[in-house]
């Protein structure tokens, strides 16, 4: 008996919670669903940039980090060169071993024209070249000096060639995307063999 006495108290309840004018108006439900609406705006809005940023990020991390592989590549190869044939700022031929078999290749790093940036090209032994960077902005990659430390102009002539010992390698390379920063890497290079 006190179940049906509840049921219906409940049942009366819930019927003049119905029938009641007590409730939100047409307003409020409207400026409820307005503040949701910006909320969602400004959460999607925050979830986009960040990953339009960490994208950049990304892009710009992937490019500087494989331009300083193949610096790193050059500067070795560079290090261990006997002799120089061709020295400009943006082509350099030398012999070396390049890969420590005790035999002696020819090796020729060049920019290549790409569009609106530059291609580093890397060819030995007269074997077709093969792009070991893209994205380079600035042509002038090699700078030579002397064991005086005195910079030799450029294209350095046939009877200067001797004279290098250092090689400065400068990579600019282009970020990934528009917004991306440039990245500058530079080193120097002691040629071992010509000190």
């Amino acid at each position: 008996m006190k179940m049906v006495k509840k049921a219906g108290q409940v049942k009366r309840k819930v019927t003049r919670l119905i029938n009641s004018d007590t409730g939100y108006s047409l307003v409020e439900v409207i400026l409820v669903m307005m503040l949701l609406l910006i909320v969602v705006a400004i959460i999607t809005l925050t979830y986009f940039t960040s990953f339009k940023a960490s994208e950049l990020v990304i892009g710009s991390s992937i490019s500087e980090r494989t331009a300083r592989v193949n610096q790193y590549s050059m500067a070795r190869e560079l290090r261990e060169a006997t002799d120089i044939s061709k020295a400009e700022n943006s082509h350099i031929t030398f012999v070396s071993d390049i890969n420590s078999d005790q035999e002696i290749e020819d090796v020729n790093y060049y920019l290549q024209l790409e569009g609106e940036t530059y291609a580093l090209y890397k060819q030995v032994a007269g074997q077709a070249g093969i792009k070991t960077a893209d994205n380079i902005i600035d042509t002038n990659l090699f700078t030579y000096y002397n064991s005086s430390q005195e910079q030799i102009d450029d294209p350095v002539s046939t009877d200067n060639l001797e004279n290098i010992s250092i090689i400065k390698i400068n990579l600019v390379i282009r970020g990934s995307n528009d917004a991306a920063r440039d990245s500058e890497l530079s080193t120097y290079v002691s040629l071992r063999n010509r000190l």
